[in-house]
């Protein structure tokens, strides 16, 4: 493979590379030495292509509205870069694409200008590896129509709203894995600040994330627990990892800790879905929930969890919290879990509570609910709907 040094590319930072980049993108890719690329207009992959970087930075100073783009590329390989850029998408595509790896790169946003450091729609096998990104309202994005596709060993800091962000959109999403992610340090501001999101266009119902599997993440809230003493210190921020209509979907080892809300949320028609062997701790609200919010979750397993030390909730009302709560759910089974509170003062109200549920199984003695501060505690509260009322 060619080196950029061979298209005429400088490399020193200042001079514009943008002509000799292209080039080489359009001869099938080359490799980028220790040294820093300027580059000034978008750069577009149409062809299968290997751009290889060994330290190499490309820096895009001036505002670009995309940096690179793929458009119906097959066959690219992004390894090895940090890509700097003002712009509103640092890597995205245009088209359908296939075969696309990109890993151990640095992406680097320019918030709040950055939407996105990586967005990627209508694809398949497309793989992001080993890549730490910041500075951005998003993270990485697999929206809509999205097949046989990962991220993976990736790390995000300084976002505002999604660090991960799942979107079925008006085609859906099948057969996506996101394995051991993290996210720490989210940005000051309005914005929720969450996790790992998987979400699906209202319009849509119908389109769903199928097979979808969320494995062994670190969702980091808050560098700390809330501290009621010092107020200004605490920055907040949403639920940590949310499942939004997904189904056949596993959610496993996973940790999600010090969010400003719930630690995982499953939410509206999500069914046939596993939640097993998670850590959920020190979250402002409920550790884990399951709500349908009037549209039915069903068929879910919630197994061998340990849910503890949630409930820090700032507004007064940590004694309405849970470990695990459910609303809205049938056929559910939940056994095995580890649900506790180890505060001096209870904080939440509950280990289990389940509002407007069906066909929930929970086995005698095969979940553990410990309260170290037991009065006024109940280990498991119910609330059923109400008989229909037939008129005369």
């Amino acid at each position: 493979m060619k080196s950029i040094l061979d298209y005429g590319a400088k490399g020193n930072g200042v001079d514009d590379d943008t002509v000799a980049i292209q080039a080489a993108i359009d001869a099938g890719g080359a490799e980028f030495p220790e040294r820093t690329f300027r580059f000034s207009k978008q750069l577009t992959i149409k062809k299968p292509c290997n751009l290889w970087g060994t330290g190499a930075t490309l820096l895009a100073p001036k505002f670009i509205q995309n940096a690179i783009v793929l458009n119906a590329a097959k066959h690219v390989t992004i390894h090895g870069l940090a890509i700097q850029a003002v712009a509103h998408t640092l890597l995205s595509n245009s088209g359908a694409c296939e075969d696309v790896e990109i890993s151990r790169c640095e992406l680097l946003g320019t918030f709040p200008t950055t939407n996105y450091l990586i967005n990627f729609e209508n694809s398949k096998g497309v793989a992001v590896e080993d890549c730490q990104g910041s500075g951005t309202q998003y993270g990485f994005r697999f929206g809509s129509g999205m097949l046989r596709s990962r991220i993976a060993y990736c790390e995000i800091q300084n976002w505002l709203q999604y660090a991960y962000h799942i979107w079925s959109g008006a085609a859906g999403t099948r057969d996506i894995e996101l394995y051991r992610n993290s996210c720490i340090n989210p940005l000051a501001g309005k914005g929720s600040r969450q996790g790992i999101v998987v979400l699906s266009d209202p319009d849509n119902m119908n389109r769903r994330n199928v097979s979808l599997r969320i494995l062994y993440n670190i969702m980091r809230g808050e560098s700390q627990p809330y501290n009621p003493a010092n107020p200004a210190a605490n920055k907040g921020s949403g639920d940590l990892i949310v499942l939004h209509n997904c189904s056949n979907f596993l959610v496993e080892g996973n940790e999600a800790y010090y969010g400003g809300e719930i630690g995982i949320t499953v939410s509206r028609f999500c069914k046939y879905g596993v939640i097993s062997k998670n850590s959920i701790r020190g979250n402002d609200a409920h550790g884990l929930q399951v709500s349908g919010l009037n549209d039915r979750c069903e068929y879910i397993t919630i197994s061998n969890n340990r849910i503890y030390n949630n409930g820090l909730r700032k507004d007064g009302k940590a004694d309405v919290m849970s470990q695990l709560y459910l609303q809205d759910a049938e056929d559910i089974l939940i056994e095995g879990n580890q649900l506790e509170d180890l505060f001096e003062k209870r904080r939440c109200k509950s280990g289990i509570q389940m509002a407007l549920c069906e066909n929930v199984t929970i086995p005698p003695e095969s979940n553990q609910i410990t309260f170290k501060d037991a009065v006024g505690a109940v280990p498991i509260l119910e609330f059923k709907r109400p008989p229909e009322v037939k008129a005369n």
